[in-house]
């Protein structure tokens, strides 16, 4: 029964990846601005284009460039899957799943996984411009130049994708457990509760204007503030794919020492 309903669901998302992948020559343009390294499970935060059609596949990744050929190519239950060669016959695998939005790049035992915010197939029309991104001899023509493009430095309350601690809220908490101060004034007046601070998750995952929503006095706003500065990069939210300014507001708790 088990094995039943494996086959069934391979078999269903192979049919998922027939109806997203027609032909076996596609022309695509991915677009990626969070990337996981499974070996650490940590992510990075950095724009990538990805472009692929019959021969070639290439990777712009922040400022950096990878061009490979591609010497073969199938569509599996895993998704579209590449072998490819570079100008040193350095061998390379990648699979692109339009059904997971992912796209899993493997070199030499090194593995990335791109997370898809946009999968484009281009039409005949607009293969001129995929060439156009993929020649980095010229800046104002990389598909990813917004000088063009008005910025969006709005603060939001929501967004599609919320900012979050690295590591989630478990880690958040480790790290304040870790790091907090006591004040000796609330350590005397035997102080305990909630304070509430609120910052804004800048694009970069960077916390800016911190300032003390709810305090319970002696000393524990100004202790919270403190700690909250001394935190790392948090992942940043994003609307449709591009990284916003999103305010949060972070719970600081502080219990005397017994």
């Amino acid at each position: 029964m088990v094995n039943f309903l494996v086959m069934k669901k391979t078999l269903l998302n192979f049919l998922l990846l027939l109806f997203v992948l027609p032909g076996s020559a596609q022309v695509w343009v991915l677009k990626s601005y969070r990337t996981l390294d499974p070996s650490t499970k940590s992510f990075m935060h950095e724009k990538a284009l990805i472009t692929i059609d019959s021969t070639d596949l290439i990777i712009h990744s922040g400022e950096k460039n990878y061009f490979y050929y591609i010497t073969n190519q199938a569509l599996n239950e895993n998704g579209y899957y590449y072998k490819l060669r570079d100008d040193d016959s350095n061998s390379a695998e990648a699979i692109l799943n339009p059904v997971q939005k992912t796209f899993n790049y493997h070199f030499k035992g090194f593995m990335l996984q791109y997370q898809l915010d946009s999968i484009v197939q281009p039409d005949k029309r607009k293969k001129d411009s995929i060439a156009r991104a993929n020649d980095t001899t010229k800046k104002t023509e990389n598909a990813w130049d917004t000088s063009s493009v008005k910025k969006d430095d709005s603060i939001y309350e929501t967004a599609d994708q919320m900012p979050e601690y690295s590591g989630g809220d478990d880690a958040m908490k480790s790290f304040l457990e870790k790091n907090i101060r006591m004040p000796k004034a609330a350590i005397t007046a035997h102080i305990m509760g909630q304070v509430q601070i609120t910052a804004v998750v800048e694009k970069d995952g960077k916390l800016s204007n911190i300032n003390i929503a709810h305090d319970i006095g002696n000393n524990c706003g100004t202790e919270a503030v403190r700690i909250i500065k001394q935190m790392p990069n948090w992942l940043p939210g994003s609307n449709k794919g591009e990284p916003v300014r999103v305010k949060v507001t972070i719970p600081v708790m502080f219990i005397p020492p017994r």
